[in-house]
């Protein structure tokens, strides 16, 4: 719903093969929970290609450490008094392969919020550990589950002798509102990380759009103009704000007595994605003269005061009013002397270059 018209800098759009398919275009964060190291990749530059031998994609699929360096030595003792052999294996590892005896989620921290179909930025949990052996682990990436599009990630790293913690950042955008589980995996030990994914505001998500439409165009006093209200992608329940408002470089737009609810603002509530609104003016006794009193309706999201989501076209009052204001004589600025209606005076209609309420005679 929130739209940036500032002008975004580029971003690579990627596709991938899925069954046959051609599925995409996605930008990198929404790839990646999408595929494994041997899916196939396409973007522009490059020919279809597994994930892994992409050269932005592969930090997000290390390959596996080498495996533990086998040195064997063979010592050959021949006995004097026998053709004997006794082999010694010795196996050397040239890693120490890192563990823990505890992994904790239910004392984890969380850092920042996850909201529906909003790109977590800033999101991050850490989960402490107890039992840790100095040695080193693999970068894990972790797809969550019930809540799904989200990912989990810790870089590789070493385990501290005896208690720590480790920081899994969580990228990608919540496709609902629940909870995002996490199953982690590291060390020899396993937990679910969970995280609340909030709903978004009003049943609005990034992707709601909305559209406001009045008619007629122009409306006597008296009568009603009635605003079509449709949407895209909105929950049904949700509501709108709407503000009467003035169209731009426009003062004479009418108060709340021009209507005869006296309102100039309300909610409304949308389901099956439309909505009708009335607006009804009040045929009142005063004369505003020739010049119509023009008005918006905007919808706002959350308040009164929220964020304008969609502007209906100007709709004009045509003032239908009976009683005629008494003509006043005023004196133009050159001298000549015109018969000219008091309220149009400061409209500039005297027909002369400039009229004056201090010139009146």
């Amino acid at each position: 719903m929130a739209i940036n018209l500032e002008k975004a800098p580029f971003e690579t759009l990627y596709y991938y093969a899925e069954n046959g398919n051609t599925v995409g275009p996605f930008p990198l964060k929404e790839l990646l929970p999408r595929i494994t190291a041997d899916t196939l990749v396409y973007r522009e530059g490059i020919e279809w290609t597994n994930a892994k031998d992409i050269e932005e994609l592969k930090a997000h699929f290390p390959k596996p450490k080498n495996p533990s360096k086998l040195i064997l030595v063979s010592i050959l003792f021949f006995v004097l008094l026998g053709a004997s052999a006794l082999f010694y294996f010795f196996i050397v590892d040239g890693s120490k392969k890192g563990s823990i005896s505890t992994l904790n989620c239910s004392s984890i921290t969380n850092s920042g919020t996850l909201t529906q179909g909003i790109v977590a930025t800033g999101v991050s949990s850490t989960v402490p550990y107890t039992g840790g052996n100095g040695g080193e682990f693999s970068e894990q990436i972790v797809n969550s589950t019930g809540v799904t599009g989200l990912v989990a990630t810790v870089s590789d790293g070493t385990f501290a002798n005896g208690s720590g913690y480790l920081t899994f950042t969580i990228t990608g955008s919540p496709a609902g509102s629940g909870t995002a589980n996490f199953a982690l995996n590291i060390g020899g030990q396993t937990c679910t990380l969970s995280w609340v994914v909030n709903p978004v505001d009003v049943g609005f998500i990034p992707t709601s759009n909305f559209a406001i439409t009045g008619s007629p165009n122009t409306v006597d006093e008296g009568t009603s103009a009635t605003f079509t209200i449709t949407s895209t992608n909105v929950e049904d329940g949700s509501n709108l704000y709407w503000t009467t408002d003035s169209p731009e470089g426009v003062e004479n737009t009418p108060s709340s007595y021009d209507f005869k609810d006296g309102l100039n603002q309300g909610r409304i509530t949308i389901n099956g994605n439309s909505t009708t609104l009335v607006r009804p003016l009040l045929n009142d006794n005063l004369t505003e003269g020739k010049f119509y009193e023009v008005f918006v309706i905007n919808l706002r999201e959350g308040s009164f005061s929220g964020k304008i989501v969609a502007t209906s076209n100007v709709i004009s009052i045509r003032d239908t009013s009976k009683n005629e204001p008494k003509p006043e004589y005023f004196k133009c600025l050159r001298g000549e002397v015109r018969q000219v209606l008091k309220s149009s005076v400061n409209d500039g209609e005297c027909d002369c270059d400039d009229c004056s309420d201090e010139s009146n005679i």
